[in-house]
């Protein structure tokens, strides 16, 4: 663990990282590393790798009031064998800045990514969870705010399995309102992901947002507590909505080219 201070001056501490950390083992599972503070800002390297094969990559943990993730945060399984690790990042504001990489990438099965904050979550960098070249599953990629959360268009996201099952990404603030970047970051990650976006109050699709993607094998699936209404264009393999209201405004597009699904209630 590296953290800042003594639980009584933690609300005044400060982390910043511009080395490495590294909890990274060639012959057994990954180590475990946790930074903590107030506010925690990295822009070097943190690890909890493994080289063996049929092991798992550490936990990586990051928990701060304000937190920038603008480096290298990698739990990796580097072994042809080896799975992905777990890294959690949770705060109140957290960024991923564009230009850094979050990677739980396995030689076999991917890892877990998961992004919690309680006021605003911004993402522009790249999430990486996949599964091996030769085997194994992709893995699971979970973006959360209980407040905002912003998917800017630098924005990328990958847990492909290229033998194995496509893994999931999970958007879930409170409300949401796609814009265009954010579609386009979508339809690129449906690519290689099921997507699924689950707020607990409304869910916007902007008249200028377009999600148009066209690969077989993964699904988008809309969650609204209140309302989703889109009024720009939906069109994937697969489709599921739910919402108690599902508005689809005049002029907008949704399409679906195997599996639609519309449970409203």
């Amino acid at each position: 663990m590296v953290a800042a201070s003594a639980a009584n001056q933690l609300l005044r501490s400060v982390v910043r990282n511009s080395g490495k950390n590294s909890a990274s083992a060639l012959v057994e599972n990954g180590g475990n590393v946790s930074l903590v503070g107030n506010t925690v800002v990295n822009t070097g390297k943190i690890s909890a790798n493994t080289k063996a094969e049929g092991a798992t990559a550490g936990n990586i943990t990051v928990n701060a009031t304000s937190l920038t993730q603008a480096g290298r945060v990698s739990a990796q399984g580097k072994a042809a064998t080896a799975n992905g690790g777990q890294i959690t990042l949770v705060g109140q504001d957290i960024t991923l800045a564009s230009g850094s990489t979050t990677s739980a990438k396995g030689g076999a099965n991917g890892g877990q990514i998961n992004v919690w904050s309680s006021l605003q979550t911004t993402i522009a960098g790249t999430l990486n969870a996949t599964g091996g070249v030769n085997g194994g599953n992709g893995g699971s990629i979970e973006t959360s705010s209980v407040g905002t959360l912003n998917i800017l268009g630098s924005t990328t996201v990958n847990v492909s399995a290229p033998m194995g099952i496509k893994g999931n990404w999970l958007l879930d603030p409170d409300d949401m309102v796609m814009d265009a970047a954010t579609a386009t970051v979508i339809t690129s990650a449906l690519a290689n992901a099921n997507v699924t976006i689950a707020v607990s109050g409304n869910l916007t699709i902007n008249a200028d947002a377009t999600i148009a993607a066209s690969s077989v094998g993964t699904t988008l699936t809309l969650l609204a507590a209140d309302t989703i209404t889109n009024s720009g264009t939906v069109s994937t393999s697969g489709l599921n909505l739910s919402s108690t209201n599902v508005t689809l405004a005049v002029g907008s597009t949704t399409n679906s080219n195997q599996t639609y699904k519309l449970y409203e209630g």
